[in-house]
């Protein structure tokens, strides 16, 4: 093992010539939204996303000359593994984390290694350990792992240790002896640490300004010093933890703080930039025990703190400054902009290019479109409209008889189960999941589902959705969708409820399917694992004769997403479209997958998969279409509020038009997302597409070409009958879609109600009204009541829903 100390007078040295002087301005103060959090068994001393993995590494080592522990952890919060690194590595106090690129290496911060070194040869004595990397717990691009609870004894091939007993007051030194490192980034050839100490007369500024530093690997000298005190940002500073951001440390260095700051650092200019205030998100906490860790997440985006007092990850996502005071310039500039940006514009307005086609969807009268309501929202007949026509999609026994009964549009149910099956497990990748085209095949799906709905009774309004931030009236109830099965139930059948005894396919062949499909040569679906005759997943294992529920409803109810988590999704600090798909799908609870795993189950991964939880056959649970009405009611207001934004407008709201999208791979398929279906241009699931009469768009060249005359075109036929996403996005937007939804229909009545989301909304019926109330800077409530004896209330608070003029793209 190479070791190397810095040397008091080195260090001393290297802060004279080139420690950076800190007379900047105060930081602006920039906006944060916390996406989720989770709890860990300990407190999170490090932290580190891996890219290999996709999982996030968090160290535990809080507990001085003690064994330490590392976890490996989905950016949901699940825990893959838990590693044991014992105290006879002689690590006295593990506070940092890093991973290399090529995943050969680990680096390991000691903050109190060079204080127990003179005690003896137990203790490595350093500030940073090299070590060698080798995943312990095995774990693979896919974010699983073969072990889940292992022991690591870390080969240290160098060692550096810094000392500060010498250093000047203003530069981190003065009462404390030593340089205690509680951060690490590593940037080729150098790497950067963070003076961390404790508070002294319970100040942490007073005697202990904060120093960064980074250090070269090879030569062990110090290449550039950043310090800090109270006059730098306005208040005391504890930092503790490091990270790149999203320009990977090319310019900008993130530091947590424990005062539950979150500092953006420029390397060229020494200025603290931007801080961003956790404080509300993180609550109540002692000095010195906030954010004692910190990470940033490429694939989905956001910043992950770690509490050291409540150990728990924060999840949050870093917006742009809000409180810098402006020059004159710069104010007029912000002014001209808000003139030429307040104006929404429409696809159909956009210039097309290369990339982006013109859309050509008319925009809607809102008075034409049909309206989506909730389901509580329903009067009873209403409610049972919907319930009957699903019976006899699910009974009737073909496709053919149906279309003779109900005309073109009619569907079987299964038919809507195989091909969401079909799309999931498509060889080329899940071509409906896990990527910015999720949003777009739902989307597509619901509609076609509805076109069935009201091919079978016109006098259905629309596919209602559920609002699973309203817990109350229950749902999990025999007016709705069943009390969830008895425990002690074999076969954890749903048997109350308007959908009890629900059937699930026992004579399913997929030949019997393709020739709805245009493709075959990718289709990989073969039914039930335990039996091919049941439709019913790949990895199920479960043959029961009904839809099965081994998760929990009223579970759901209780933990579901606030509303200003859902709301929050929609807000305009949500950049572009992968940054809308990660809010609603990484989030814990995840808007979309939570409801999925929490109602549907898993039990003790035994094989068995409750039927809304089976990823590849997740329609034959009932409640599929009315959650992924929900989701797609969040991408209509995401929409809605940032269509005066005409770049990102008329790139398809981002869209990608290439490159990968998977926020994470199913196992054995692609692993980046970079496959024909997941493109803006390529045809949505292309095997089994969604022609313009599937979805009753007047498309010129498609609008009577029904799914039948799309058969036999080849595969990512993009300028076929089948509809890309380019497609979807066009005519699927808030003001060209053939449906909206009631709280659009709010808003558009009355600017007042949309701009405060405020007022009553008054469900059912055509003639829809509302009143304003007063405007409260704290909340605000929309109350949906029903005509009948069901009702339910949506409360939002203003802070996270801060609606402009914008949304209202119709006034």
């Amino acid at each position: 093992m190479m070791s190397s100390t810095l040397a008091k007078g080195a260090v001393i040295a290297s802060f004279l010539t080139s420690s950076l002087t800190m007379t900047m301005a105060l930081p602006a103060a920039g906006s944060v939204t916390e996406i989720s959090s989770f709890g860990i068994p300990a407190s999170p001393s490090g932290m580190f996303f891996d890219d290999e993995s996709g999982l996030l590494y968090i160290l535990c080592g809080t507990r001085t000359n003690g064994d330490h522990s590392l976890y490996a952890y989905t950016t949901e919060g699940d825990q893959r593994c838990f590693i044991t690194i014992p105290q006879s590595v002689g690590m006295s106090r593990v506070d940092g984390f890093y991973i290399t690129p090529d995943n050969n290496k680990a680096y390991i911060v000691d903050s109190q290694g060079p204080i127990y070194a003179p005690q003896g040869e137990n203790y490595l004595g350093g500030s940073v350990y090299e070590v060698d990397w080798t995943n312990p717990c095995g774990c693979s691009s896919d974010g699983t792992c073969t072990e889940s609870s292992v022991t690591w004894t870390p080969t240290v091939s160098q060692s550096w240790s810094l000392s500060a007993s010498d250093i000047s007051a203003t530069e981190g030194g003065g009462n404390d002896e030593y340089f205690r490192n509680s951060g690490i980034v590593v940037l080729g050839d150098t790497w950067f640490g963070v003076n961390g100490v404790h508070p002294v007369e319970g100040s942490l500024t007073a005697n202990y300004p904060k120093s960064i530093v980074q250090v070269d690997k090879t030569t062990s000298s110090i290449l550039n010093t950043w310090s800090f005190d109270g006059s730098t940002v306005g208040h005391d500073v504890d930092m503790e933890g490091l990270t790149c951001g999203p320009d990977q440390c090319s310019t900008m260095l993130y530091v947590g703080d424990e005062y539950n700051y979150i500092y953006q650092l420029d390397l060229e200019t020494g200025a603290v930039n931007t801080e961003w205030d956790l404080n509300s998100i993180v609550g109540n906490v002692p000095t010195d025990k906030g954010i004692e860790s910190l990470t940033y997440a490429p694939t989905t985006g956001y910043f992950y703190a770690g509490i050291q007092q409540t150990a728990q990850i924060h999840v949050v996502s870093l917006g742009s400054d809000t409180t810098e005071e402006t020059t004159e310039e710069t104010m007029e500039e912000t002014s001209t902009a808000e003139t030429t940006t307040s104006t929404p514009i429409t696809l159909s307005q956009c210039t097309p290019t290369e990339d982006f086609p013109q859309c050509t969807a008319p925009t809607k009268d809102p008075s034409s479109q049909r309206v989506r309501r909730e389901i509580r929202s329903l009067s009873t007949q209403e409610w049972d409209k919907v319930v009957a026509a699903m019976w006899i999609m699910k009974t009737e026994p073909s496709m053919e008889a149906g279309k003779i009964n109900y005309g073109d549009n009619f569907r079987t149910y299964d038919y809507f189960v195989v091909k969401h099956a079909v799309a999931t497990t498509d060889s080329r990748g899940d071509e409906a999941h896990k990527g910015a085209h999720f949003i777009t095949w739902h989307a597509a799906f619901v509609l076609e589902f509805e076109n069935a709905l009201l091919a079978i009774d016109p006098s259905i309004e629309a596919m209602p959705y559920w609002d699973e931030t309203v817990a109350q009236p229950s749902v999990f109830i025999e007016d709705y969708f069943g009390v969830d099965p008895a425990g002690s139930s074999a076969t954890m059948e749903v048997t109350t409820g308007k959908f009890a005894n629900w059937p699930v396919s026992s004579t399913f062949s997929i030949d019997d399917w393709t020739p709805y499909m245009t493709d075959t040569s990718t289709v990989t679906f073969n039914g039930n694992m335990a039996s091919p005759s049941i439709l019913r997943g790949g990895e199920n294992n479960v043959t029961a004769m009904y839809a099965t529920r081994y998760g929990s409803g009223s579970q759901w109810e209780s933990e579901a997403p606030s509303e200003q988590v859902w709301w929050g999704c929609t807000g305009q600090d949500v950049q572009e479209w992968n940054d809308w798909y990660r809010c609603i799908e990484q989030g814990r609870p995840s808007l979309h997958s939570g409801a999925h795993g929490t109602i549907g189950g898993r039990p003790n991964n035994e094989g068995k998969r409750g039927d809304f939880e089976d990823p590849e056959t997740s329609p034959n649970g009932p409640i599929f279409m009315f959650h992924h009405a929900n989701l797609d009611r969040n991408r209509h207001w995401w929409m809605m509020r940032n269509n005066a934004k005409e770049e990102l407008v008329c790139e398809y709201y981002g869209f990608p038009v290439e490159g990968g999208t998977f926020i994470g791979p199913r196992p054995g398929m692609t692993g980046n997302g970079d496959f024909y279906g997941a493109h803006l241009n390529d045809v949505a699931s292309s095997s089994w597409g969604f022609s313009a009469a599937d979805l009753g768009f007047a498309m010129e060249g498609k609008e009577n070409e029904s799914m039948e005359e799309a058969l036999g075109r080849s595969s990512g036929s993009a300028g076929g009958a089948l509809l890309t996403h380019a497609d979807l996005v066009c005519w699927m937007g808030p003001e060209t879609a053939l449906y909206t939804y009631d709280t659009n229909i709010a808003c558009l009545q009355d600017s007042t109600a949309c701009n405060s989301f405020q007022g009553q909304v008054k469900l059912p019926g055509d003639d829809i009204t509302t009143t304003n109330t007063e405007v409260n800077q704290e909340a605000s409530e929309v109350n949906l009541e029903a005509s009948s004896a069901t009702s339910f209330s949506v409360s939002v608070m203003a802070a996270s829903v801060v609606f402009g003029a914008t949304i209202s793209y119709m006034i």
